[in-house]
């Protein structure tokens, strides 16, 4: 009898990447959307470096970069005056991702280069006009009730993931609250067809943020278009397509030609779900987290539960861990997004208006490496050791500290040796080495048996 697939309900950037991952390590599942098509809606535009490590990993970089538009340096101009602020200049990242640089593509062109892969790779398992009505859980696993077009359905999983959204039914139904807020003020999303590099070339970088204390704005350009975000007060009205015109000329100037692509409004959050699991149902994505797409911290948060979990649930189908390995899903997820992601957007918005006297990590330079430095919270690094299996030192160790001794065994799980091959013992590093023994288990390569490990240092 062949094992239960693992569901998945939303089929959205998150559910797509969680797929993928799923397919990474070979384990079954089902992906069920209750759209007829994936979403054509304008939405988030840029992906970040970890997003792009997503990609590499599970098979789908190239085809995403073939098509995105590259970003090298990230704008931060005073809109009022035009002066030019320190901008962000990701080749700093070089020497440490492959990918030292973000990337601008539209929601809707993204969705169908991951659903291309999860065809290509797990024909029928992506299951259209499917709306989840209810799902119950087992000691052994879950079964979800979906309404079709051929009618009721019911599917049996081994677990429930959920990457249904804001509005989660999933959430909803398990009578999760979420904490946070909702503030009234809202954005306006503009998508232009406009040709600002030839005919009526404006030096504007790529991806740039203007602030101004009555009206802020980012411009984005996407492979297609340019974008322009806007605020919108409380209790004002949407702009009329004339107003919308009048609005981004202002800004441009006058142009040859200019042609409103699409437009849309929505609200501004920063809200995260009290619980990210309940039993053999997981929250991913918006589900979880609801985070102002500032800084590109939508998406991207939603990514990083995409690399966190598939990994996890590998790890306990082989037996390789207890299912306690699952409560670090949350444990390691839920703080970035409320305390990192979130607050991150939230700063940014507040530096957009000028509220500058509140936001201390966006002050003077820091911003720029705000995203990408950070220091390790929660128990000391040092001197984290585990005898058992499995292995978690790499909390700390994975993202860059310096190991001052350590000893594993580790396995291959990589689709590229043969799964439980295992290799030597590693070696005491000595006390001024950099050995990163967590990016074995990051990259999906391998799992670690054993591991005793003493670890200093920052996460970079």
């Amino acid at each position: 009898m062949s094992e239960p697939p693992i569901i998945i309900v939303g089929a959205g950037p998150v559910g797509l990447t969680t797929a993928l991952g799923l397919d990474f390590y070979r384990l079954p599942f089902a992906l069920f959307e209750d759209d007829a098509e994936l979403s054509l809606d304008t939405k988030a535009g840029t992906i970040l470096t970890r997003t792009l490590e997503a990609f590499r990993r599970y098979g789908v970089a190239d085809q995403v970069l073939a098509k995105a538009l590259r970003v090298d340096e990230i704008g931060d101009v005073e809109r009022a005056t035009g002066k030019a602020r320190p901008s962000v200049q990701t080749a700093l990242l070089s020497e440490d991702t492959r990918y030292p640089f973000v990337i601008n593509m539209p929601q809707h062109h993204l969705e169908p280069i991951l659903r291309a892969a999860i065809e290509e790779r797990r024909p029928g398992a992506l299951h259209l006009r499917h709306q989840l009505t209810s799902f119950r859980q087992s000691d052994h696993g879950v079964i979800a009730t979906f309404d079709t077009p051929d009618g009721r359905r019911e599917v049996e999983g081994s677990y429930l993931l959920a990457c249904d959204g804001g509005r989660s039914t999933v959430r909803s139904q398990l009578g999760i609250s979420v904490e946070g807020e909702s503030p009234d003020e809202r954005v306006l999303l503009v998508d232009v067809k406009v040709d600002l590099d030839v005919a009526n070339p404006r030096d504007y970088p790529y991806l740039a943020y203007f602030a101004d204390p009555s009206e802020w704005m980012i411009l984005v350009r996407q492979p297609h278009c340019w974008r322009f975000l806007y605020p919108l007060a409380a209790g004002m009205p949407e702009p009329t397509a004339a107003e919308f015109r009048e609005k981004i000329i202002r800004f441009v100037g006058p142009v040859d030609d200019l042609q409103i692509l699409n437009t849309i409004v929505y609200r501004i959050h920063h809200r995260v779900a009290r619980e990210w699991r309940r039993d053999r149902v997981f929250l991913m994505g918006d589900a979880a987290h609801l985070i102002t797409p500032m800084w590109a911290l939508g998406l991207n948060t939603g990514i990083l539960d995409a690399i966190s979990l598939p990994w996890r649930l590998a790890w306990v189908a082989r037996g390789w861990a207890s299912d306690a390995l699952l409560d670090g899903y949350a444990r390691e997820q839920r703080p970035v997004a409320a305390e990192g992601s979130g607050e991150m957007a939230q700063a940014a918005r507040k530096y957009m208006a000028a509220e500058t006297a509140s936001v201390k990590a966006m002050s003077g330079t820091a911003w720029a490496n705000a995203a990408t430095r950070r220091p390790i919270a929660g128990p000391s690094a040092s001197g984290i050791a585990s005898p058992t299996p499995p292995c978690m030192p790499a909390t700390a160790a994975r993202f860059g500290c310096t190991i001052s001794s350590t000893t594993a065994s580790w396995r291959s799980i990589s689709p590229m040796s043969a799964a439980g091959q295992t290799f030597p013992p590693i070696a005491p590093a000595s006390s001024t080495a950099s050995f990163r023994i967590g990016m074995l288990r990051s990259t999906g390569d391998c799992a670690i048996d054993r591991c005793s490990t003493s670890a200093t240092g920052f996460v970079r």
